[in-house]
């Protein structure tokens, strides 16, 4: 959670963390984690450009 706030540019997490009636999946509305992801892309440690790349791949399978 704290990863999608400190990279929310919007300021989304900061609106629904003062306005309970804007529901934010994470906050006021849970989230779900697949249970077999076709694809997992860890942009704490991968470049955009090797997440894109990565994505890119995956598509054209």
């Amino acid at each position: 959670m704290s990863v999608c706030q400190q990279r929310d540019v919007k300021g989304l997490y900061a609106k629904a963390s003062q306005d309970n009636s804007f529901a934010l999946t994470g906050m006021a509305a849970p989230y779900e984690a697949p249970l077999e992801a076709d694809l997992c892309i860890d942009t704490s440690q991968l470049s955009l450009e090797t997440a894109v790349a990565q994505i890119l791949s995956f598509q054209r399978r």
